[in-house]
């Protein structure tokens, strides 16, 4: 999906009603018929807090990738986009679904935690520590790990430097304090 975000400026004829009503009665549909269009917005401004604001509205428009609006770019001007290449200033991800129950915490794996030491590169120190390697399916509520430490799961992996230490809290989330 890509988003594209112009400004517009009403002519010195146009009151700012009239220059809205524009934008939704007549522009409005217009770009409705732009291949590949998703969705479609305009923004009034309605305070300018500071500096040199001038427009009066945002136009906000989404399509599905950078060939899909400029395939609807050329269908309305009869020209490719002037070069100005697509810039991201946003990545925003939105699912939605039923939520979920609440899961109870699951019991942790039989078996030491502790699955044998490794060093491992400590910027405070300027070098290489020796670690402890944990496997944090193993580890109960209320242990805690002292760094430097590397806890390890299937999903993500976390480096407790030295002086910082995890607690595995009463609901299975890893809790690390650092130190300093």
């Amino acid at each position: 999906m890509i988003k594209t975000i112009g400004t517009a400026y009403r002519r010195d004829d146009f009151t700012m009603d009239a220059f809205l009503k524009y934008w939704l009665e007549v522009h409005a549909p217009i770009s409705a018929q732009a291949p590949g269009l998703r969705g479609y917005v305009v923004s009034e401004v309605v305070r300018k807090l500071r500096g040199e604001l001038t427009a009066d509205a945002f136009v906000e428009q989404w399509f599905d990738d950078e060939e899909a609006f400029e395939r609807a770019y050329v269908g309305l001007y009869d020209r490719r986009p002037p070069g100005v290449e697509a810039e991201v200033l946003t990545w925003r991800l939105r699912v939605s679904g039923p939520r979920p129950p609440a899961a109870a915490v699951r019991e942790p794996l039989p078996g030491p935690a502790l699955k044998g030491r490794r060093p491992i590169w400590s910027e405070e120190r300027g070098g290489f520590v020796e670690a402890g390697v944990f496997d944090r399916h193993r580890l109960r509520p209320g242990e805690v790990v002292e760094g430097p430490a590397v806890v390890e799961e299937r999903e993500s992996t976390a480096v407790i430097g030295p002086g910082g230490r995890a607690e595995l809290d009463a609901a299975g989330n890893l809790v690390v304090r650092v130190d300093g």
